[in-house]
């Protein structure tokens, strides 16, 4: 009985924190990038130029390039080897449907008292060659990409602030949230 009580102790915890996401981002050599990933990112926006990071996670280290492209920023990230995880596209809350960002907004009312949006990821992982057929013809099959909408959202609840990572379907469906393991939200402006 003891042994079954210190596992479900143990199992507690393990989920407690695991619903916390823990992120550093450090700047990463590009010539130590594997070629396979910097010769995707020059095909998919060949006159880009990008900031090479190396994400270090509870979940694992991926690199990422960060990019301006005609104005959006966007990241691409993969493993540490070089293979394509995802493309993040930065997007504002104008740029969503309406009844989405209705949907969302209402979750988002739900779980605080006040709350602010501060950036909302257009996701897309799965087939890297449809998702560079997506950038360079704007079409693609999209049975083969997954798409969500990620966002970091400063929220107060009973007088607590936190800084929460929110992921969304395309419809507005609430997906997940992790709170943020950020140093510092006191001085944040609502």
């Amino acid at each position: 009985m003891r042994y079954y009580l210190t596992f479900l102790l143990l199992l507690a915890t393990f989920y407690l924190f695991a619903q916390e996401k823990v992120e550093i981002e450090r700047p990463f050599p590009v010539n130590q990038v594997p070629n396979v990933a910097k010769d995707y990112v020059c095909e998919l926006f060949p006159n880009a130029k990008g900031k090479w990071m190396m994400e270090r996670s509870n979940l694992g280290d991926k690199l990422e390039v960060k990019l301006k492209v005609n104005k959006r920023r966007i990241s691409i990230e993969f493993n540490r080897k070089g293979a394509f995880e995802d493309v993040e596209e930065q997007v504002l809350v104008s740029d969503l449907e309406k009844a989405v960002a209705l949907k969302i907004k209402s979750k988002l009312s739900d779980d605080f008292d006040r709350y602010r949006i501060k950036k909302i990821q257009h996701h897309y992982s799965g087939d890297k060659e449809e998702i560079l057929n997506f950038y360079k013809t704007g079409e693609a099959n999209f049975r083969f990409i997954s798409q969500l909408f990620e966002m970091v959202v400063y929220g107060i609840k009973d007088k607590e602030i936190h800084s929460f990572e929110y992921t969304f379907s395309l419809d507005g469906d609430f997906v997940e949230r992790l709170m943020n393991a950020e140093q510092n939200t006191d001085n944040l402006l609502f």
